[in-house]
């Protein structure tokens, strides 16, 4: 009975490690960062000066990830689940320099916040759910959640407003981890121990706001600020398979 035992415990045992397989790997991926970007300020005399409303994000870089994940293929089955973790820079970023007139200041005043969304760090959890075609070509669906580190800054011009003149400036800056859904489709080959696979995904974000008054003596001014990206990734992946 023992024997049986023991041998039942193996034959699952082996079944169990040739249906999990642990992976690692590598992408370069080309990501775009787009989405929409509203910019304001509040002047002295109470009006706003409107730098973006509703403008467009767009921006492309090309980064690398690092990946490690475990792919369950089901018994006398083509289909296939995978869960995954990635983990790279992902930097992109995209800036807005645009003058606008303050008419509520004669001489004349430029008024430019210099504005730029950055994000310098992105990983993400997904599950991956395919089949195996044919000749170890698969296809399968992503989703899974994204993580990726924001930073917001800008800068104020100082206002001398009883001269009416711009007296220098000072920078702020909101950092913040965005958390999304993220989705996607793959196609994949496998050769031995080694696959290569082609990605898409794509990440929309909830907005990052920004709203700051600046004091300087008995005057006031307000920076307002809603950007929200979405990013979306194409990538070439590289697969190690023990």
């Amino acid at each position: 009975m023992n024997i049986k035992v023991i041998i039942s415990g193996l034959a699952l045992s082996s079944a169990l490690s040739h249906a999990n397989t642990p992976y690692v790997g590598a992408a370069l991926a080309l990501d775009h960062l787009s989405g929409k970007r509203s910019e304001s300020l509040k002047n002295e005399a109470g009006n706003t000066v409107t730098f973006s409303k509703g403008r467009s994000l767009s921006a492309n870089q090309i980064n690398g990830y690092l990946f490690v994940g475990m792919i369950h293929n089901f018994k006398n089955s083509p289909l296939f689940i995978a869960p995954e973790f990635q983990i790279g820079r992902g930097s992109i970023s995209s800036a807005l320099d645009k003058e606008v007139p303050d008419n509520d200041y004669h001489p004349l005043i430029l008024r430019n916040l210099n504005p730029k969304l950055k994000r310098d760090m992105n990983t993400s959890l997904v599950v991956k759910v395919g089949a195996t075609i044919k000749d170890n070509y698969s296809a399968y669906g992503i989703v899974g959640i994204d993580a990726s580190h924001f930073k917001y800054t800008y800068t104020y011009q100082n206002i001398d407003f009883a001269n009416n003149v711009i007296s220098g400036a000072q920078t702020f800056k909101k950092a913040k981890w965005k958390y999304t859904p993220v989705f996607g489709v793959g196609v994949g080959k496998k050769t031995d121990n080694v696959g290569i696979n082609l990605e898409y995904r794509i990440a929309p974000y909830n907005a990052i706001k920004v709203s700051r008054t600046i004091v300087s003596g008995p005057d006031q001014e307000t920076v307002t600020a809603k950007v929200k990206p979405v990013t979306s990734t194409v990538m070439i992946r590289l697969s190690y398979f023990f």
